[in-house]
């Protein structure tokens, strides 16, 4: 985490520079051979790609992965018996007595 914090310090401090050139780049209306010129050399020194391994390696060491279900990957589930519906119980006719 210390080397991503230093990253991340090593990369604020052309937070300024870029700024003021972005307003220039805009007040100016296009980029000049000037500015893209000083812009080409701020991104070269920029350590852009340190910060996205500093950052990999942070996420691998303290953050954990989602496990993601992958559909299929279960076994199917037993099939149940299958059940039939219950008979209504039949009703005894009654007779009504002949006394």
């Amino acid at each position: 985490m210390d080397a991503l914090l230093h990253t991340m310090r090593c990369i604020s401090q052309y937070e300024d520079i870029l700024c003021e050139l972005s307003h220039e780049a805009k007040r100016a209306g296009d980029l000049s051979p000037e500015i893209s010129e000083e812009l080409r050399g701020i991104l070269e020194k920029i350590p852009a790609h340190e910060y996205v391994l500093d950052l990999e390696a942070v996420k691998g060491a303290f953050v954990k992965p989602k496990t993601s279900r992958r559909v299929g990957s279960r076994k199917p589930a037993e099939s149940a018996p299958v059940r039939k519906s219950p008979t209504p119980a039949k009703k005894k006719s009654r007779r009504a007595s002949s006394r």
